[in-house]
């Protein structure tokens, strides 16, 4: 036993035949008096698979990486295979078989996936093998992956990898790693469908295996598809128990999640774009360079008619980023040309595009859509300070300002301290509804909105989708872009695939869309 894993208190036969782990009692408090767990008890299970659910904020995280090693708990008692532990570092939760998968991959690139997998693994056989005979090593782990039900190319690059493979590969790791409980954060949020089928085929496997998996996620229908038992936390502590999913339905799960009944559809007015169809925005030909100077756009063509919500549908790290840069002025084009309501607004300032009747809801909410160190006032009026009626003869107007800002807050929403307050000190849902009150202030005639719900939570999200809507009907073009599929479909009247740069699929009815077919034009195995 390593010297930083202690092993205290035998827990009853009971939980030592049914409970792999058991967790009683946690409670964590941050440095600066935030309360993210207020005594919570969880147990897992030998052999299932068992969904956390729950609003940002409500503790999901902090529980799993308490039980992974990386955070230490206040007060509780955590008991694996009937033994009390403190663990002091996730080396001390791998040693009895407990590993986490995080949201975003931590492979490397440039490595191929069978160093990937062996990379930092302490037995002296392994390193010896990948210091002498790669090959050996990689026919290990082909046969090794094959054998899980987890078959990958050994020899492939990483970064040449799609995402649901790359996630393969970080499960492997842990598997190689002779882990018994699995800890999967967000595992499908920027999956396809056919991928997300084939890690839920695969999740089913290892379960059959004996494996213990946590599926941590915000999405009630996959977490009702796939668990064997569901827990949800709210605000620190465990709002509900479910042993049979069966019994519970997609709605009542988002209800028990946020404490409150959540509207689970919007309603839209007739697609304005069928019929008189202007477009308002289109982009011929374009070619867009990134940052390493190789093309990301390819010759793209797209066309957005007012009155619609366009969605663009793709794995991550096909263009989507360029594409939004170079319409919004924020990146020049190698060729191609853009149009906005009549105007070219190709290689044109930001300024410029903005000024023609354009919104933005940006992806990087702190990096591109707030200044944290300003205020909630100041941020809902950073792009209209100098106009009239905020400023006049160049002097502000403060107490306009705090006028608009209260009604901002109280129309939309936003949970603040105070107007005055640094936005730092706001959640991500009330950082975007604070975005959203700022861009619809504009009275825009064309949103692009580039991941607008990543990361929130079921209600935050639902907020989003209904300004998303409301504007739509008002006769508003919106551009969505998104990874989560599900967003495209409830919200798109039609959908344009993206993939190598390029679109390569249109549809025109959503309703009839057969996934598989839109999955692999995603993963580029149609063109």
């Amino acid at each position: 036993m390593g010297a930083g894993l202690t092993m205290q208190t035998r827990v009853s036969g009971r939980e030592l035949l049914r409970d792999v782990v058991v967790m009683e009692g946690i409670v964590k408090v941050y440095p600066g008096g935030t309360v993210a767990l207020r005594g919570v008890d969880f147990s897992l299970r030998y052999g299932e698979i068992h969904c956390l659910l729950g609003e940002n904020g409500a503790g999901k995280t902090t529980l799993m990486k308490i039980l992974a090693g990386s955070l230490r708990p206040d007060l509780g008692r955590v008991v694996v295979k009937g033994e009390e532990v403190r663990f002091r570092s996730p080396a001390d939760a791998a040693k009895l078989g407990i590993g986490m998968v995080h949201q975003h991959f931590s492979l490397i690139p440039s490595f191929t996936v069978a160093e990937n997998i062996v990379l930092g693994y302490p037995e002296e056989g392994v390193r010896q093998k990948l210091k002498l005979d790669i090959e050996v090593l990689a026919e290990e782990i082909r046969r090794f992956s094959e054998d899980v039900g987890l078959p990958v190319n050994p020899n492939a690059l990483t970064r040449e990898l799609p995402a649901g493979m790359k996630q393969r590969v970080e499960i492997l790791r842990l598997l190689y790693r002779r882990a018994d409980v699995l800890i999967l954060d967000e595992p499908t949020s920027i999956l396809t469908p056919l991928e997300v089928g084939e890690l839920f085929k695969a999740l089913r496997k290892l379960k059959a295996q004996g494996k213990t998996i946590v599926l941590v996620t915000h999405k009630p229908r996959e977490a009702l598809a796939i668990a064997d038992r569901i827990t949800v936390l709210r605000r620190g502590r465990v709002a509900a128990r479910i042993e049979d999913p069966g019994e519970i339905d997609e709605s009542g799960l988002a209800e028990l999640i946020v404490g409150e009944r959540v509207a689970t559809s919007v309603s839209k007015v007739g697609n304005l774009a069928r019929g008189v169809r202007r477009p308002a925005l289109t982009v011929k030909d374009l070619y867009v360079l990134d940052d390493r100077g190789v093309e990301a756009v390819k010759g793209l063509d797209l066309e957005l008619y007012e009155g619609e919500i366009l969605g663009v549908a793709g794995v991550v790290g096909n263009g989507q980023r360029e594409l939004v840069e170079a319409i919004l002025g924020l990146r020049r084009p190698v060729k191609g040309r853009i149009t906005l309501l009549g105007v070219e607004v190709t290689g044109k300032p930001v300024g410029e595009v903005i000024s023609l009747g354009l919104a933005y809801i940006p992806e990087e909410r702190l990096l591109r859509g707030v200044s944290t160190e300003l205020s909630v006032a100041e941020n809902l009026v950073v792009k209209q300070y100098g106009k009239e009626p905020f400023c006049r003869r160049y002097l502000i107007n403060v107490k306009l300002i705090k006028e608009f800002a209260r009604g901002a807050v109280r129309e939309y929403n936003i949970v603040a301290p105070d107007i005055n307050s640094p936005v730092k000190f706001l959640s991500g849902g009330n950082i975007q509804r604070l975005i959203i009150a700022r861009e619809l202030s504009l009275n825009p005639r064309v949103v692009i909105a580039e991941q607008p719900t990543a990361g929130l939570d079921v209600k935050a999200t639902n907020f989003v989708h209904e300004k998303l809507i409301e504007l739509r009907n008002r006769g508003v073009a919106v551009l969505l872009i998104s990874a989560d599929l599900d967003e495209i479909l409830k919200l798109s009247d039609r959908i344009a695939v993206i993939s190598g740069g390029r679109i390569v699929k249109v549809y025109d009815c959503v309703e009839a869309i057969d996934l598989r077919e839109l999955s692999e034009y995603m993963l580029g195995i149609r063109r």
